[in-house]
């Protein structure tokens, strides 16, 4: 029922906001609509799909966890646990803030519809990472900043900024590949056909065929864990359905609303170069269910203001 009660308090403000909604009134919202996901995140008790294993993680981290977790989250976890003695939920609160807050900065700076992309995080990103994968849902929280101060021109905070994410989950390092990602012009067209043709691949991909290059070019540390996806239970392979082929629609809507002017086009061709190169790693993992949403979902959130802001 709360699920929604939130979805209609947002609704209704996305309605307001298409008629005019004045600035202050808008922000009094927005703050409350933040506390409203932080203290449904922070204060949750036994939900989540991985709330218990972040539970043993917490109360049992030895030596043995250290090739398994990455250290930014580590040394967070030992500082809570063992310097401020800190109960587990007040940790997951801290997490919370933290994801939550950034994410929230990220929505105010680029969205057109704040309340609209707002609708889109609660129903995708805040239920899969802030609700559950709470180490990616940080570490993307880092990296949609990251590529907004990239685009601004501010490479060193970009680079420290991949560098904390990386800190909190090792599949933030793909976010590099946005250094040559955002550079090209590349049309509709092509951006459709490839994805079509990525879509196919992805069916007769089999990960026999990438995990030796994955070996090859990545870190032990981050290789192993790769391979763990590979080998995990519930990473079934992805067919064809309706659902993947709603990925082009970012891209379509996209190319169609948002490049219309040189100065649109100079800020939004990155963005949508950056989703359809989420929405191509997506296709192509596809053998592996787990796997290609860890690796594809830094790019792919960017969904919740490309579609707001084409809808403006």
């Amino acid at each position: 029922m709360i699920y929604l009660l939130i979805i209609f308090f947002l609704s209704l403000f996305s309605f307001l906001e298409l008629f005019g909604i004045q600035p202050i009134e808008k922000l009094f919202v927005i703050f409350i609509t933040f506390l409203l996901l932080f203290f449904f995140s922070a204060l949750r008790y036994e939900t989540g799909p991985d709330y218990g294993s972040y539970k043993i993680y917490f109360e049992e981290l030895d030596i043995s966890f250290l090739g398994f977790l990455e250290p930014i989250y580590i040394v967070l976890l030992v500082f809570y646990r063992d310097y401020l003695s800190a109960s587990y939920q007040f940790f997951l609160a801290t997490i919370a803030f933290i994801s939550i807050s950034l994410k929230f900065n990220f929505f105010y700076k680029t969205s057109k519809l704040i309340f609209l992309t707002l609708i889109l995080y609660f129903c995708s990103t805040f239920i899969n990472h802030d609700f559950g994968q709470v180490r990616q849902g940080i570490a993307t929280s880092f990296i949609l900043l990251a590529f907004y101060y990239q685009l601004k021109g501010e490479k060193w905070l970009y680079f420290l900024l991949v560098a904390i994410a990386v800190g909190f989950h090792y599949s933030a390092i793909v976010a590099l590949l946005s250094l040559v990602i955002i550079r090209p012009n590349i049309s509709l067209k092509a951006m459709v056909l490839v994805m079509i043709a990525t879509l196919f691949i992805g069916l007769l991909m089999q990960p026999q065929f990438v995990a030796p290059i994955f070996n090859l070019i990545l870190p032990s540390a981050i290789s192993q864990k790769v391979m763990d996806y590979f080998t995990n239970e519930f990473g079934e392979r992805l067919g064809l359905s309706f659902g993947r082929i709603l990925r082009l629609i970012p891209v379509i809507i996209g190319h169609r609303y948002l490049l219309n002017t040189q100065r649109n086009k100079k800020i939004w061709q990155p963005i949508l170069n950056l989703y359809f190169s989420g929405v191509v790693m997506f296709f192509i993992l596809s053998f592996n269910s787990v796997f290609a949403a860890r690796i594809s979902s830094y790019f792919i959130s960017l969904d919740m203001i490309i579609v707001p802001s084409a809808i403006y």
